[in-house]
């Protein structure tokens, strides 16, 4: 069972760490543009709207990992409390996807 924990948080440590790292690089850049004032106008590169645009849904698929991954391993090491935190995940993939 401490395989599992421990593998739960390396991999909750490694995406959250790449996602944060995005995140911090748009939130810098979008602050440039509201200095510059061309926040609101479209995007220097066009990749840059498509990674924007796939944000939402890396969002929605990493939080529906650690969602499963918690209501299993809830189930297999008989915790309530690690299980009522997987269905409480699976409430943020929703809140995300009605968003």
């Amino acid at each position: 069972m401490i395989f599992f924990s421990v593998l739960l948080l390396v991999l909750l440590l490694a995406g959250g760490g790449i996602l944060f790292r995005h995140v911090i690089r748009l939130e810098k850049r979008i602050a440039a543009e509201k200095a510059a004032g061309t926040r609101g106008k479209k995007m220097r590169y066009e990749a840059c709207e498509e990674c924007v645009a796939s944000l939402g849904w890396i969002n929605v698929g990493g939080n529906g990992f650690i969602a499963l991954v918690k209501c299993f391993l809830g189930i297999v090491g008989r915790s309530t409390a690690l299980f009522a935190d997987g269905i409480h995940s699976f409430g943020d993939v929703f809140g995300s996807v009605t968003m």
